[in-house]
Formats: C-alpha cells, structure tokens, sequence
C-alpha cells in the first residue's frame, strides 16, 4: 500500500516534494527509535528520537492511518539544517539529494529533496507526517519513536513504500516562482496554485506525468489553462487555444493574479520562507523568458547562442508574449527577440531555449515586421483596432511619447484595456490593394463609401470626411454615438493628409 511523509504545514496547506521510492526493509544501524539522516555519510547532523516531542496515530481515510511527528525546538533546528545541507549539496552537484527516514534501525523512506523547489531545505516547524499508512505498521512506528526515548532496541523487517514529503514550503515556493517570473499577461482574476499530481485533463491535454508539480490554473472558457514549473524554475504555459484543465470551480480558487500578474494567495502561509532567487532572475524577464537584448541592441551578458536558422517572423496564438514566432521550413520557434523593432529584412533576432533558458538560437529574419498595409478601417501595418498591445510592442517595441516615427511620418496607437483603442498615421507608405493612402485624392462630393464630408463641426467644419459606425452608411455624427466606432480622413489641399480610426470617439 502506497504510503506518505510529510511536514505538516500550516493552515492544513500541505504540498509535495518528489520522492523516490524507499526499498522494502532495507536496514539502518542497529538502533531504536526514529532517525532521520544523509544515507550518503556526508552530513553528520541527524534528527533522533530525542529530538522528537510527540509521536501519534492519526484516523486517515478507510483503514490506513498517519503518524505524526512533532520536533523539539533543538529538533527542527536539526532538521532545518540537515535538509539545508542535503539541498545546498543539490545546488552545487546539479541534482536532486536524498535523506532517509530509519524507524527501528530499518530505512522507511529515501525522500529527495528538489533543489531548484527548496534551495534553503524544507522548514520542521510543522513536524513530519507520515501519512497512508496500514494500522499496524503506524502503531509499530510510533512505538519504536518512543521506544528511543528510552535507549530500547528493536528491528522490523516491514518496509513503507512510495513515501513523500509535505510542506507548506513547497506551496510557497510555487507561488514565489511564479512571481520571480513576472508573469504580466496572466492578471487579472482568479487562480488554483498546488503542488499536486495533473489531473486526468491535464494529463491527456498536456502529456503531463503522473507525479508530483507546481501548477498554476487559471480561467479558460469552460476550462482552464494549466501552468506547469519547469527544470529551469520558470513557468511553462501552452498555447491559448482549448482548455487544458477542468474548470476552476473544481480546483477551488486560493489565490488571486492582480493586474500585473502577481499570485497572491487567499490564506498567507505563516512559518515558510522566501524562495531565493535563481541565476537567471538578474535578467530582464517576462512570463518566464529572459529578454536578451541591451536598450543599445547588444546581447545580454552571460546569455549563450547556439546554433542558427534563417526565416520569416511572425506573430501567432503561441507567440511567447512580448517574442514573435519565426518559421524556418517546418520548424517554428515562438520565443523569438528581435534586435529591433520594427525589424527589416536581414536583421537578426535569437530565439530562446524556453521559459528560463539563458541559451538561445541565433536566427536571421528574411522578411520585415512592418508591411506596407493598408486595409480600411481597421489595420495599418500590423497595427490593428481592437488588437493586444502586447502584439504591438512585439513587432514595434514600446511606444515613444510622440509616436511611432516610421517611413517619414507618425504613427499614434492609443491603448484601452490592452487593447488598440484608436490609431492616427499621416505616412504614405501605407497602401490599399488599389493605392490608396496619404496623398491620395477622393472624388468631389458629400458622400464617398459610406464617409460624409464635414459631418463633424465645432466652430467650423473639420475639412474631413467622416464615417461613424461600422455599418455601409455613415450614423449621425453627433454625441449620441461618441461610443460608436469613428473613422476620419482629413484632407489638406484636396489630397489625404491623415487617417484617424477609433473603437470610440474621443474629441
């Protein structure tokens, strides 16, 4: 019967760590009551049953059983600093560590602690519970814990399998990785945050295995999309399309993402301590990718290229936010950073590894960011009403407080919400299939498909032609549809001088 260890956390938020399975009776020193120690001899601070306050049985689910441990305060300064050492061990070898869990002179459990999860160890405040236990197994070790109290001795040949190890440390750790990620584009609203095995959703949706993770869930439709902690300490995420896990009611929301994207559980945990940072946080860093570039177009320090490809660039539902995809025959990456935005023809850009890679590709763009669009109403370049603005900043970089300078003129982009809420360009660059655009002249008249001439006046008319409303004609340029979609052209000396559309009117 499967069987679990675990400190016990505050607030009853208990959360896993990976274990390795302990082997069936395998044999310790010969000595009674609990021991808790490095299995490789390298650590010489143990935890015994000297150490141990309380020992008790505790009514699980069906017949199994838990054991409770509580630690003296000499105790969980032992244990605090025998799982520190095994994890700063982790940290310099590059892999997970193991302790062990002797009861009666027999190994129970071979746990490892995860360094990149608990870097600073696991916190004994709350005990240790060893929980899915049969009855007789758990009163055996609660006998042989107080039997050291006393100097006795026994050896049982019953071997718990399948341990693993809980902390409120571990759901703290979740959480403070996710935020060293600057997570922007997942805020506002609720959020599930656990260390805890995918569902079955999850599984079939995301080839996830059945063990043991940090995952963050977030609403989706009918869903959720479902965030995973990678080996590198950042959160992988999977394209915005399906739900990949059961809706949120059915995790239950314990925390929420403001509009930054920070996690903040519902119930603070008391008694864990901050997630150190990782190497890669001293980058600049959105949504878990390492942004590569210098505000002077040079690769970051430290970061390494491997590799090179060659293709267009792009953007698309899997674009990693604030990247673009790039597309070389069959194979797209789609966390990719350009040197500059927009980009041209031969410039270069490098694609990141993933989330926390501080390895990238080195990729050389075939074709520009910034075609020469046009498509009435709605679009200029890749400049789109009711567009991301993150999608924006993908292909033109933040906006400058006068505008975007581009092909000998202004380009103005107002934002909503996130959203383009209005753009303004006086280019001629731009161009319809038919070549229309700035310096273009439209034909005499009051009306021209669906526009009216100076249907906008204030004190005088506004030398434009103006639509209001998606539809084929022109609504009533008045008040009353301030909250309709308005489209302008202005007109200087019977040619186009300038284009204005808004999702809404702003005078």
């Amino acid at each position: 019967m499967a069987t679990s260890l675990r400190t016990a956390a505050p607030l009853s938020i208990l959360a896993a760590v990976a274990i390795l399975a302990a082997g069936c009776g395998s044999s310790s020193h010969s000595s009674a009551g609990i021991r808790i120690f490095d299995p490789a001899g390298r650590i010489h601070q143990e935890v015994r049953s000297g150490d141990v306050a309380s020992a008790a049985v505790v009514r699980g689910s069906g017949r199994t059983r838990s054991v409770t441990l509580v630690f003296t305060k000499p105790g969980v300064r032992r244990f605090d600093e025998l799982t520190r050492l095994v994890a700063e061990r982790g940290v310099r070898e590059h892999r997970n560590q193991h302790f062990a869990v002797a009861v009666g002179g027999h190994v129970y459990a071979r746990p490892y602690l995860d360094y990149r999860l608990f870097p600073d160890g696991l916190s004994g405040d709350g005990g240790l519970e060893l929980a899915n236990l049969p009855s007789s197994i758990a009163e055996e070790i609660v006998r042989e814990t107080r039997k050291g109290h006393k100097g006795g001795e026994h050896r049982s040949s019953t071997g718990v399998p399948s341990t693993a190890v809980y902390s409120g440390q571990a759901l703290r750790t979740c959480v403070d990785r996710w935020n060293q990620g600057n997570m922007i584009g997942w805020g506002p609203g609720p959020a599930n945050v656990a260390f805890r095995r995918p569902n079955a959703k999850e599984r079939s949706t995301m080839e996830r295995p059945l063990r043991r993770e940090c995952i963050v869930a977030t609403p989706a439709g009918g869903g959720t999309w479902t965030c995973v902690l990678s080996d590198t300490g950042a959160y992988w995420c999977p394209p915005l399309h399906e739900p990949t896990g059961p809706p949120l009611r059915a995790l239950g929301k314990n925390a929420m993402l403001d509009k930054r994207g920070v996690l903040v559980l519902h119930v603070p945990l008391k008694d864990t301590r901050p997630t150190p940072p990782l190497a890669w946080h001293r980058y600049p860093r959105v949504d878990g990718y390492v942004h590569p570039w210098t505000s002077s177009g040079n690769l970051r320090a430290g970061l390494r290229v491997k590799g090179e490809h060659r293709g267009r660039c792009f953007l698309v539902d899997e674009t990693a936010r604030s990247a673009v995809s790039c597309l070389a025959g069959n194979a797209r990456y789609d966390s990719c950073f350009p040197q500059r935005r927009p980009w041209q023809r031969g410039d270069l850009a490098v694609c990141s590894f993933g989330p926390g890679s501080t390895t990238f590709t080195r990729w050389r763009i075939t074709q520009g960011s910034d075609p020469p669009v046009f498509v009435p109403w709605s679009r200029v370049g890749n400049i789109s009403l009711g567009g991301y603005k993150v999608e924006v900043e993908a292909d033109y970089g933040p906006e400058p407080s006068a505008g975007y300078r581009l092909h000998g003129g202004r380009v103005y982009v107002t934002f909503d919400r996130g959203r383009v809420d209005s753009i303004r360009f006086s280019t001629p660059f731009y161009r319809t299939k038919g070549g229309f655009g700035v310096g273009s002249r439209i034909p005499p008249g009051r009306r021209w498909h669906g526009f009216v001439w100076n249907a906008w006046v204030r004190e005088k008319p506004c030398s434009c032609w103006v639509k209001v409303g998606g539809g084929p004609r022109s609504l009533p340029a008045t008040v009353h549809n301030f909250l309709k979609p308005w489209f302008f052209i202005d007109v200087h000396r019977g040619r186009v001088s300038g284009f204005y559309f808004a999702l809404k009117f702003v005078d």
